[in-house]
């Protein structure tokens, strides 16, 4: 029993000689050393996390600046970091991991000292969530926004022409896009609008009851502050029963002298107008000239030939023209217009 003890000492003994004798070779060569620094490298107890000194913000650019998104982190040791973009339903792009550039863009560039990401010539498609990122156990993140803002664009949603019978309602409408959100604002070539105002903002313009006074070319405008407004302009015509202004109501003469009687007509379809004098219809005969202005069919509306052609709400001249007065020229005359929605009439006089 105590020899087998003895022997059971002895080859402890022995173990324990050859172990030490294998560190002291290890630590000889270096090898040892070589074991304290991956230690001290990569399990070291003491060392500090490592951590971002940079916050997270937003950053609000116009299209064409730069920006410069700041990954700037303390304690970095051996990890490699990732710079990755979120966009529209969260799609991860990745930028940047380590040295490494992963964006094909010319626009990026990354200070790896730094650890600072640069965009030239931002885009709208630039806008989105940066992440500065590093692997860990948990992951470290920090996120970055961009808000790129542009100018507006603007597009009708109704057709651009509107053709509309009087008393009826007519509705404009435009959208906008833009960053920031754009302010839509009505406004009417010819001047006020129907209701009075310069101008009117919103996306829609509800015209009520229109008569031919509310005609005329009506233009949106978007504007957000970033870059010039945007505008998309819009006609409205409006179909109505002739009506008649007539230049002079009563004119004085005497036997021998040139008369013009004018009558402004107006109405959508041009009115057809014809004179009367005393009750009988005036036709042209030597020393009378009647002067009506043609026409011709557009579409479902007929516009006059005259320089006017491309105006509207214009009033067409129609005119009789007395060249030798005589006594039986006296007399009440009458024009009468007539369209498809009506008839009116307007009197002049002529007395000696």
């Amino acid at each position: 029993m105590a020899t087998a003890f003895v022997m059971i000492n002895n080859m402890i003994d022995a173990a324990f000689k050859r172990t030490t004798l294998l560190i002291f070779v290890l630590g000889s060569i270096g090898f040892g050393s070589g074991f304290d620094n991956y230690y001290d490298e990569y399990y070291d107890a003491d060392a500090e996390p490592l951590s971002f000194l940079a916050r997270p913000q937003t950053f609000t650019v116009e299209v064409g600046q730069s920006v410069i998104i700041p990954c700037d982190v303390d304690n970095i040791g051996h990890h490699k970091l990732v710079v990755k973009k979120r966009g529209p339903g969260d799609v991860e792009q990745l930028l940047w991991v380590g040295r490494e550039k992963m964006a094909r863009s010319r626009r990026l560039t990354m200070d790896l000292e730094t650890k600072r990401l640069t965009v030239t010539h931002v885009r709208r498609q630039d806008a989105g969530t940066y992440v500065c990122h590093f692997d860990t156990s948990p992951p470290k993140e920090l996120h970055h926004i961009l808000v790129v803002q542009y100018s507006p664009k603007v597009s009708p949603t109704v057709p651009t022409e509107h053709q509309v019978k009087a008393g009826d309602k007519a509705v404009l409408a435009c959208k906008a896009e833009g960053n920031p959100k754009p302010i839509i604002r009505w406004s009417r070539q010819e001047g006020h609008l129907p209701n009075g105002q310069s101008q009117q903002e919103g996306d829609i313009l509800h015209l009520e009851k229109v008569d031919r006074h509310s005609e005329g070319t009506y233009v949106c405008t978007a504007d957000n502050g970033i870059g010039p407004p945007a505008s998309a302009k819009m006609t409205v015509i409006v179909e109505y029963a002739p009506e008649i202004s007539p230049e002079k109501e009563v004119i004085r003469t005497g036997e021998g002298d040139r008369v013009l009687l004018v009558c402004l007509v107006y109405g959508r379809p041009v009115p057809r107008v014809v004179w009367t004098h005393n009750g009988n219809p005036v036709k042209p005969e030597i020393g009378v000239e009647v002067n009506t202005p043609k026409s011709t069919q557009t579409g479902s509306y007929q516009r006059s030939s005259d320089a006017h052609s491309n105006e509207l709400n214009t009033a067409h001249r129609h005119m009789l023209k007395l060249n030798h007065v005589t006594e039986e020229d006296f007399g009440s005359y009458v024009c009468i217009a007539e369209n498809i929605y009506g008839e009116t009439t307007a009197a002049i006089q002529i007395t000696g």
